[in-house]
């Protein structure tokens, strides 16, 4: 591939996919089942743009994308519209966490197989001759006939051959039943088209092509092996869990689950594996009993978090550049089992974010101090932010984006940010040093009815609903983004009490009531407002109804921000976050070479990968 014309390429293509988020593009693919993904950023691989590769749950291959232009990666340079050979790793493997280990000449793809538990190194860029990546070549090893009762029949398997972006490492067998040869792959398995002899035949992903001749009787068979290059990593202790590169480190760390035996506690180990060479460097000396799980890391490349899904809490690692099983090792958290975590750090903040297993919930804690982070502070308590949906994915930015909240003034605010993927097929965005969850342009706010904001139930009455005398509306609402919900709100007056009983749809009844000429805060500081005593006094029964608007950034099924569901998310993975720079002309002419954040978000069972503005949540480009 031409470094040049990827470069040129790779502009235009940002200009249209993420620099204008107004359209969406949609770009035919083969995804099949897209599960898991890492990035290859411009400046760490043999790319000059950025790249995605993006594991298959129901093909084995892992496509790269190029997130430059925002389709398929291409390796031709008379046609750029043909997208290159993905990287197979076997039909009957399911990658569910994958690592690339990249150099600006060579490209390896680690993946843990979730079939056999097994850990997967896959080379796919070999070297980089006269500015094109040149891709691993399958090969056929060897190939042999077994006559098996010896009758000394002899059949040949002629024009053998194994495709690239389809064969991966492993052994074939052909077995003639007496008509037809039945197929099978140790890593493809068993093949649902069967050969003929005599006529041409492939596998069912193109994987292998020959053709039989000769004679056999029943149980007679070929054996054939073909080397992508491919290492299957199985002398670790347990089943691999999930697999994370440190670039700054050139380390990869894994993490392995060993059940329980005798009624013992399952355990697990986190281990240290050296990127450039693919050998073991050891594992960490970490708690009895403990389950290392989910790895993540963070911009600066300092931290890398770890959570233990048996005795809860995330471990911190402060990586020795020099030493890695000698780096550091603190906890936060303890007790708290993650379902995910991130880690966002900025100029001045480094928080751990963190999804417990018990709820649809995101919690924060700051690394530096180990203490939770009091995300709503209008409550006593110290809180985080509610979901309605369980938590499957978070990634945090890799650089500081513009949100679109702005300042009195109309200064843009700019933040790190953390993606919170949820099984519900949405995707929010919230503020690195905060929190908070990222407001859209409106931010949060609250409404009513002016025709039907009171009902006056009983004798009359007339209170007052205090508008700060015109100046500001009756309900203020939690600054805060992810407090405030999409839901509908009413005070009802109770005469027995003398106060108004206040309830959201979505929240439910308030502990706290309302009292007359008192400001009001809800029980989690959502909304605020006061009820004057009017001239005549409130009977039971009368009501004032407003509703609020969550305001905040979104990614969903509305790809085109129109207010409609364009595509039906089902089984949305990880995110996993890159950085992209705008062509020339493209930026606010204040910014210029400033780099900007994007995620890259699989969509399983919707054969879909989405690529969304890591400041704003708007889809820019959809892969499907």
């Amino acid at each position: 591939m031409d470094r040049q014309r990827v470069n040129f390429l790779s502009l235009i293509g940002v200009a249209v996919a993420l620099s204008s988020c107004s359209t969406s593009g949609v770009v035919n693919s083969r995804l099949d089942g897209p599960a898991a993904a890492d990035v290859i950023e411009a400046d760490e691989g043999p790319f000059w743009t950025p790249v995605g590769l993006v594991s298959n749950r129901r093909s084995g291959l892992v496509y790269p994308i190029d997130l430059g232009r925002g389709w398929l990666l291409s390796d031709d340079q008379s046609s750029p519209f043909v997208h290159a050979d993905p990287i197979p790793l076997g039909a009957g493997r399911i990658a569910q966490s994958i690592a690339a280990v990249s150099t600006l000449d060579s490209v390896t793809v680690w993946a843990v197989d979730s079939v056999s538990g097994a850990l997967i190194e896959a080379p796919w860029i070999t070297s980089v001759e006269d500015g094109e990546p040149i891709e691993i070549v399958p090969t056929v090893e060897y190939s042999t006939f077994i006559d098996v009762d010896g009758d000394g029949e002899t059949a040949t398997l002629g024009l053998l051959a194994a495709s690239p972006g389809s064969a991966t490492t492993e052994v074939w067998s052909v077995v003639y039943d007496g008509d037809d040869w039945s197929v099978s792959g140790t890593a493809s398995g068993l093949q649902q088209e069967s050969a003929k002899s005599n006529l041409p035949y492939s596998s069912d992903r193109g994987e292998v092509s020959f053709t039989i001749s000769g004679n056999a009787t029943p149980g007679d068979y070929f054996e054939f092996g073909i080397d992508s290059g491919l290492v299957v990593h199985d002398g670790f202790n347990g089943v691999a869990q999930e697999v994370y590169y440190h670039r700054d480190s050139g380390t990869l760390f894994a993490t392995t689950f060993v059940p329980g035996l005798e009624g013992a506690a399952p355990t697990g180990e986190l281990i240290a594996i050296d990127g450039s060479t693919g050998d073991s460097i050891g594992s960490f000396d970490l708690p009895i009993g403990s389950r290392p799980y989910k790895i993540t890391g963070e911009n600066s490349g300092r931290y890398v978090g770890v959570s233990d899904a048996s005795l809860g809490g995330v471990y911190i690692i402060d990586i020795d550049q020099g030493d890695v099983l000698a780096s550091p090792v603190s906890s936060i958290a303890p007790g708290v089992v993650a379902a995910e975590i991130a880690i966002s750090t900025g100029d001045d903040f480094s928080n751990l974010f963190l999804a417990p297993s018990a709820g649809n919930e995101v919690l924060v804690y700051s690394v530096d101090t180990f203490q939770q982070v009091d995300v709503n502070k209008s409550t006593p308590s110290i809180d985080g932010i509610s979901l309605e949906s369980p938590i499957v994915g978070m990634a945090a930015s890799t650089v500081a984006v513009e949100l679109e909240e702005r300042t009195a003034w109309g200064a843009s605010y700019r933040d790190h940010t953390v993606a919170i993927s949820t099984m519900g097929g949405e995707m929010w965005l919230a503020e690195g040093s905060t929190g908070c969850f990222v407001q859209d342009t409106g931010g949060p706010y609250a409404y009513s009815d002016a025709s039907n904001e009171f009902s006056d139930e009983g004798t009359p009455s007339n209170p007052i609903f205090y508008d700060g005398a015109g100046l500001t509306g009756p309900v203020a609402v939690s600054a805060c983004g992810g407090i405030v919900r999409d839901e509908a709100w009413a005070a009802t007056f109770d005469e027995i009490s003398g106060g108004w009983f206040v309830e959201g749809a979505a929240s439910g009844p308030q502990e706290n009531m309302a009292w007359e000429d008192v400001r009001y805060i809800s029980d989690n500081g959502t909304v605020s407002f006061t009820i004057l005593s009017g001239d005549l006094p409130s009977s039971h029964g009368d009501r004032f109804k407003w509703n609020t608007v969550s305001g905040l950034a979104v990614a969903g099924g509305d790809i085109d921000n129109d207010g409609y569901v364009d595509l039906s998310l089902e089984y949305p993975a990880a995110p996993v976050a890159y950085t992209w720079l705008p062509p020339a002309g493209e930026d606010d002419g204040w910014s210029l070479g400033t780099p900007l954040g994007g995620l890259v978000w699989p969509i399983t069972n919707s054969d879909t990968i989405l690529l969304v503005d890591g400041g704003n949540a708007k889809t820019a480009v959809v892969i499907d």
